[in-house]
């Protein structure tokens, strides 16, 4: 008799919010995460009947449903604070997403969105640990920041963010090295140039990924001479393949340049 009544009691004193959301709620939050209104989302809490944002911030359920909150403010080039706030408020800065293995750093790096990373970053302990994590396709936040929007802000807030630069050494599931991956999408020089600032990347600029391309040969197939020249200066060498590449692609004044004709970039 007593377990009945005590039963009874649980069931009508737990509250609904103690109870899975629904999708619908999910899908509010995530509008509400897009839009940069956390902060209803967090005075919301203050009512009883509804579950409780703080407690579902780590589950995934934002957009397509596979979201943490983090991952989706990211994800969504959300403003900085909203960021801060959902971490303030319990959300996991390092939860990587389930499917692609992509953290909330990786996301804000890939939209180029340097103050969000930025703030990300500094609620992490460990940040240089954090920005050697990689994704299903071995790509780091700087791998990701260089093959999407070439943002030097992105990667110079990655470089700030903690002594250790190991992180910009690591090659991707290709071989790649970020600054590769760089020399080949950069097209002002500006993100190649960020990473040369480290002694390290420049140490390792004449690196050949296993289909013998370096930064300086992938620099060249792309054709941007800001970039090949910034390399040059660097300390890439020019061999043969260099020279074959720009032919081959038709960039005349390159090969040039090159061969010591002459030619000017």
């Amino acid at each position: 008799m007593l377990q009945t009544v005590i039963l009874l009691l649980t069931l009508i004193f737990t509250p609904t919010w103690a109870q899975p959301p629904s999708r619908d709620w999910f899908l509010n939050f995530s509008d509400l995460i897009r839009d940069n209104k956390v902060d209803q989302a967090f005075f919301a809490d203050d009512d009883d009947e509804e579950p409780k944002y703080k407690d579902f911030l780590n589950t995934p359920g934002m957009g397509d449903g596979t979201f943490t909150s983090l991952q989706w403010a990211a994800k969504m080039g959300s403003k900085s604070w909203t960021v801060e706030a959902l971490i303030d408020n319990g959300g996991d800065p390092t939860l990587p997403h389930e499917g692609t293995l992509t953290t909330p750093s990786m996301f804000a790096a890939r939209e180029g969105n340097s103050r969000t990373l930025a703030s990300i970053l500094s609620k992490i302990e460990s940040p240089g640990a954090e920005l050697s994590k990689v994704d299903e396709h071995g790509n780091t936040a700087l791998h990701l920041a260089a093959l999407t929007t070439g943002n030097a802000m992105a990667a110079t807030a990655m470089l700030k963010s903690t002594p250790d630069h190991a992180f910009a050494l690591i090659e991707n599931n290709n071989g790649n090295t970020a600054l590769q991956v760089a020399s080949f999408y950069d097209s002002s020089g500006s993100f190649v140039s960020t990473l040369l600032s480290d002694e390290g990347v420049r140490e390792s600029i004449n690196k050949e990924a296993p289909n013998g391309r370096t930064a300086l040969h992938l620099a060249i197939a792309h054709g941007i001479k800001d970039v090949v020249e910034i390399l040059l200066k660097s300390g890439a060498k020019v061999d043969g393949v260099a020279v074959e590449i720009a032919s081959e692609k038709g960039h005349e004044d390159l090969e040039e340049y090159l061969r010591g004709d002459g030619g000017e970039l």
